[in-house]
């Protein structure tokens, strides 16, 4: 079990999402991985902001980097660290440090979305592997947040070059401590290659034949889940993981600020913590020799 606070230390709105979002449903979607699915209008992104704030507010050793495409997290969340991710940036240096940080993802093309991301976390994939190599062990999680999931991991995507080592990453993350969390509209978008991956799910008001027909494959017809999410109501989710079934209502997320702007142009030895993943890297193997 994680590290996480009693709940005798905890206020009453502490105590009160406790009770909505148990921690040991977080340490569930870790080992293994979350897809949130919903129509539109539905509340996904607002349940993956709980989610995700509650990792921060409980102080868990799970570092949150999600990757908003549709600018929905940038104007408001958690006091985090945001880094714009477009054509004007090369990622020659990426914020690396260890505070929660929010990628806001302005290119267009799909493919370069998925080539991007894939960038970020195949760097944590490499660093986590070292360090399990060296170490034997990896000193906490991180978790992908990756919303509009369906644009850079449909079939299509997932068949070229670049998705080969995405399949891999979720396949392989969870040894490493690397989760995911896929938010999309439509189950029926997703690549089937990575929905069968996760074995965790957050399934909002659906009513499509095809997104019905895939919740029924995955809980199982006698689960009555296919039937029960055409009736859900915004923030109404149910949460199914093959050995638990329960009902999540997430409130309506609102953050008092917004994520401070980290720019490698106004230099990378400032007050937040950065690193080259060369340099990074470089650092371990001088540990090992």
């Amino acid at each position: 079990m994680m590290n996480i606070m009693g709940l005798r230390k905890m206020n009453k709105e502490q105590i009160d999402n406790e009770k909505l979002l148990p921690s040991e449903i977080i340490e569930e979607i870790l080992t293994t991985g979350i897809v949130i699915a919903g129509a539109k209008g539905t509340g996904k992104s607002n349940v993956a902001k709980f989610i995700t704030s509650e990792i921060i507010k409980r102080k868990m050793n799970i570092q949150i980097k999600a990757f908003d495409t549709c600018a929905n997290w940038r104007l408001e969340y958690e006091p985090i660290v945001m880094q714009e991710l477009n054509d004007l940036n090369t990622l020659d240096v990426v914020y690396n440090g260890k505070e929660h940080v929010l990628f806001d993802v302005e290119y267009s093309d799909p493919s370069d979305i998925q080539r991007e991301i894939g960038y970020i976390i195949n760097q944590d994939f490499t660093m986590a592997r070292m360090e399990k190599k060296i170490y034997s062990k990896i000193d906490g999680w991180k978790l992908y947040c990756i919303e509009e999931s369906q644009n850079i991991l449909n079939s299509y995507s997932l068949n070229k070059k670049d998705g080969r080592f995405w399949l891999k990453a979720i396949s392989e993350g969870r040894n490493f401590n690397l989760s995911f969390m896929f938010i999309g509209q439509r189950l029926a978008d997703i690549s089937t290659k990575v929905i069968e991956r996760c074995q965790g799910y957050l399934f909002g008001k659906m009513t499509g034949d095809n997104d019905r027909n895939k919740v029924k494959r995955i809980c199982g017809k006698a689960s009555g889940i296919h039937d029960k999410i055409t009736k859900l109501k915004r923030g109404e989710f149910i949460y199914f993981n093959g050995n638990k079934t329960m009902m999540l209502r997430a409130p309506e997320y609102k953050a008092n600020t917004i994520p401070r702007l980290f720019s490698p142009s106004l230099g990378i030895w400032q007050d937040i913590a950065t690193t080259n993943f060369h340099e990074k890297l470089s650092e371990i193997k001088e540990v090992k020799m």
